[in-house]
């Protein structure tokens, strides 16, 4: 695979090229990346071959409407895993979906993903482009856990907070115990 290898071993492939409008699909500002972690903290197991295009959800939609336009308060947002083959555009709140642990158990807690964790990478191809800070799951404890997807939700623990969008993995990845899985962000306006 090529592309920038991070420390961390965590290989980023060259972003997808941008496709004239209408292509088929919705556009998708978010992307991520994930990568399976050995139980040594270094060795990288298996990683998503390429940048997976986020699903965002109606929810997700509302908050970015409501924070921008009607400047109502901007939520704090965390990364979930789930492990869902069932996920739909109207799914508003963690509730409608199957988390792969319950958070804060088996070494597993969603990931708060705050302002200071993005790195404005300016103009990319033409458009304006963010990138988060590395997050890492784990490593788990007492259990494996299967994932199919991120999640970007807007709360630490309880079911009714904002399920905001999901991007799946390119493969559905069992992480066992002593494992973990590091999640990169990026966001691009176009």
């Amino acid at each position: 695979m090529k592309g920038t290898v991070l420390p961390s071993g965590i290989i980023l492939p060259p972003e997808p090229e941008r496709r004239p409008k209408p292509y088929g699909k919705r556009w998708s500002p978010t992307m991520g990346i994930s990568a399976l972690v050995a139980e040594d903290g270094e060795t990288i197991l298996w990683q998503d071959s390429d940048w997976m295009p986020n699903a965002l959800h109606d929810a997700g939609e509302q908050s970015m409407l409501q924070v921008y336009l009607k400047e109502q308060a901007n939520p704090t947002k965390y990364l979930a895993l789930l492990n869902d083959a069932t996920i739909a555009e109207t799914d508003g709140t963690m509730a409608a979906v199957v988390e792969s642990k319950a958070p804060a158990s088996g070494g597993y807690d969603r990931q708060a993903v705050l302002a200071a964790d993005w790195t404005d990478d300016g103009l990319q191809a033409g458009d304006y482009r963010f990138s988060a800070a590395e997050k890492s799951f784990g490593p788990f404890t007492t259990a494996a856990a299967t994932v199919t997807h991120q999640a970007l939700t807007t709360t630490l623990t309880s079911t009714a907070g904002l399920l905001l969008l999901t991007l799946a993995l390119s493969a559905t990845t069992t992480v066992a115990v002593s494992q973990s899985l590091k999640i990169i962000l990026r966001w691009s306006q176009s």
